[in-house]
């Protein structure tokens, strides 16, 4: 590492007398060392140096968060002498002005001396001559004071230059110092992830220094193969990095850290750090729509999980198949039925990463050779209408106040009673379509009608009564209990419990073997009555009890969700 120095001018000295313990001299231009002062006491002769010299200095000069690996004071003598026993040295922690400072605070009594660390050096100085006392490390980096002072019986004494000299020969502080560089950061974030890539990704690492301190600027870089790397730099104090939307490709994505310090001292860079960029899969490609009433669409796409078709008429969306599973299907048939015009088909995928893709889109037309039109008549049956159509097709279908119920079918056993509905047929020939004029029809039956795929039973009778018929509504929520609450607050879902429980007597017990055979077969069941009721769900409960004129059924349908749309 790079060594330094720097020279710290003191900004303090005094020179002391033992006879005058409560003063000191600061406003001379050099400071007396030497001669003794002998006291006697119980434990024997003890030598003092009659004058002793304190020097203070300025660390706030040295560069913060620097290795110190050496230290020294120089002194420059005013006058030339030999002794026949160095002085000796040693550094104190206090801190002093020269205001505060006397022979009997900083060395009798409130300070005192540590017990070394000193040292001793030079039998002689001669004038004008910088003088080096080497000191510990310590002595830089805390508020340390340099001491000079007579050993035992040396009767010679030293004058050195003090802060009031002329500049050169002033007393300095020599600090080497090492430039500690940051160590390498702590990478934090993202490490063996996945990272959408169509988004703003976050860096994190932690800066580490052994001296403390910031960050002042960082290089970041990344990279998919470890050998060609991009790199971001910026000055800032933020230990993050926040890069743009779509900046990385799909696959592995190393990076690494370097930090700099307040000198622009940097560390070495990181160990790489990996993670997945994920990206949405590429946009699918439409390659053809067929020309026919209900168009067959065709694309080419790639890591697709969920597809997403829809058709338009403008800015009108005329058909959507809303999320699809599908990793081989690359067509689709639309399940409606199209006039002729002018259209778009819009397809997008959905990869393992649950991100979607762009839409592809394809402009078409639809024109086609419109086949005769169906004639439709109606006429009503024990359980609904029965439907027969008249003309040419290869394929018919039923519609009920628009919703297509039926394909080929004869007969509509699952009208509402006393509702009137608008009917039509749609005849299909080839790759076109025509409809039949609109008929009005009205269903009509005074009993209960119990029907699956398979079968009808006529529900009617109850012994001595009315039949049973008994709805149940049940709002599913949560029932949520607070502090300082005596009631519960209710919070609501959208799901809604709906059971209707039937009681009805059965004459025959061919009748119950119709029933357990519904109910065996686990259908969704549709029950209507000529209340207008109409309701499809499961049958569950069945209960048969044996009385003397037949049989009383209970059980009861639980509603389930479904769609009477074919199409």
């Amino acid at each position: 590492m790079a060594q330094h120095e720097i020279n710290i001018t003191a900004d303090r000295s005094v020179w002391l007398d033992i006879n005058d313990e409560y003063s000191r001299v600061n406003n001379t231009d050099y400071l007396r060392v030497g001669d003794y002062y002998l006291r006697t006491g119980d434990y024997g002769d003890d030598y003092y140096s009659k004058y002793a010299a304190a020097v203070g200095f300025d660390y706030g000069q040295i560069p913060p968060r620097k290795k110190i690996i050496g230290a020294s004071v120089y002194l420059y003598p005013k006058t030339s002498v030999s002794l026949d026993k160095p002085f000796r040295y040693w550094h104190k922690r206090n801190t002093w002005t020269e205001g505060d400072i006397s022979y009997d605070n900083f060395i009798f009594t409130t300070y005192g001396f540590e017990i070394g660390p000193y040292n001793t050096q030079y039998s002689g100085y001669s004038s004008g001559v910088a003088y080096e006392f080497n000191v510990e490390v310590s002595f830089a980096t805390s508020n340390n004071s340099f001491l000079l002072i007579n050993r035992g019986s040396n009767t010679v004494t030293c004058d050195f230059y003090s802060t009031r000299a002329s500049s050169e020969l002033r007393p300095y502080l020599k600090i080497t110092y090492e430039d500690v560089p940051p160590d390498k950061p702590t990478l934090l974030e993202p490490i063996g992830v996945y990272r959408d890539s169509a988004s703003v990704i976050r860096f994190e690492w932690q800066y580490n220094s052994s001296v403390g301190g910031e960050q002042k600027k960082f290089d970041l870089q990344w990279s998919t193969n470890q050998s060609s790397w991009t790199t971001i730099s910026e000055t800032t104090e933020n230990t993050y990095l926040d890069i743009p939307e779509d900046t990385f490709p799909v696959g592995n994505i190393y990076w690494r850290v370097r930090t700099y310090n307040e000198y622009d001292e940097s560390s070495g860079y990181s160990d790489a750090a990996v993670f997945y960029s994920i990206g949405a899969p590429t946009t699918p490609l439409i390659q053809s729509v067929s020309d026919e009433c209900r168009p067959l669409v065709e694309w080419i796409s790639f890591d697709q999980q969920i597809y997403q078709l829809q058709i338009l008429q403008g800015e009108t969306v005329l058909y959507d198949t809303g999320d699809m599973p599908g990793i081989s299907t690359r067509q689709y048939r639309i399940a409606g039925f199209l006039d002729d015009g002018e259209y778009s088909a819009k397809v997008r995928i959905k990869n393992e990463y649950d991100l979607w893709s762009e839409w592809g889109t394809y402009d078409f037309t639809i024109s086609t050779t419109k086949p005769s039109k169906p004639t439709l008549s109606i006429q009503r049956t024990r359980y609904g209408q029965e439907l027969m159509i008249a003309g040419t097709y290869d394929e018919v279908y039923i519609y009920r106040d628009g919703v297509c119920i039926g394909k080929d079918i004869t007969h509509d056993n699952t009208p509402i009673n006393g509702k009137e509905y608008e009917y039509f047929a749609r005849a299909v020939v080839g790759d076109a379509f025509a409809d039949s004029k609109t008929v009005l029809a009205t269903a009509s039956f005074r009993y209960g009608l119990l029907s699956d795929s398979e079968d009808i039973i006529e529900l009617q009778h109850n012994i001595s009564t009315v039949p049973g018929k008994n709805t149940i509504n049940n709002q599913v929520g949560t029932a949520n209990y607070y502090d300082g609450r005596k009631y519960p607050v209710y919070e609501h879902t959208e799901h809604t419990d709906k059971s209707l429980m039937l009681t009805y007597f059965l004459k025959n017990y061919a009748d119950i073997e119709r029933l357990e055979a519904m109910a065996d077969r686990k259908n969704i069941v549709l029950y209507r009555d000529k209340r207008g009721r109409k309701l499809y769900g499961t049958m569950t409960g069945l209960t048969v009890q044996d009385i003397k004129q037949g049989f009383t059924v209970m059980f009861t349908i639980i509603a389930t969700d479904y769609s009477e749309a074919i199409l």
